[in-house]
């Protein structure tokens, strides 16, 4: 049995913005790492903020991190799903519907359905 059996007459679109968002993530996840560490760097060199400061601006920093992190994995599972749903479309697998006339499947204990 071909499980991978291409629906005859498929329409594939055409790429869009998906691809370019998957191309560039790599370096969108590394300036967006980048640019909250080169502030706080900025900041202990010439700000002289004291220790507790220092640790604020820190903490705010990584969960400026983790925050863009979460987004770009969000954006990045995004953009895959919409590449799947562009690409060909195949065959499931086929379903036997059940025999209408068939009344055995019907509840005994339902009253019968009255128009009126």
């Amino acid at each position: 049995m071909n499980y991978l059996r291409k629906i005859p007459g498929y329409r594939r679109y055409s790429y869009g913005a998906e691809w370019l968002v998957l191309r560039k993530i790599h370096l969108i996840a590394l300036t967006g790492t980048l640019l909250p560490l080169v502030a706080v760097g900025i900041a202990y060199l010439f700000l002289g903020l004291n220790s507790h400061d220092f640790k604020l601006l820190l903490f705010f920093a990584i969960s400026l991190i983790v925050l863009f992190w979460t987004i770009m994995t969000t954006v990045g599972i995004g953009c895959l799903i919409v590449v799947l749903m562009k690409g060909p479309a195949y065959v499931a697998d086929p379903y036997e519907l059940p025999d209408e006339t068939d009344d055995d499947d019907i509840s005994p204990h339902l009253p019968p359905y009255n128009s009126h």
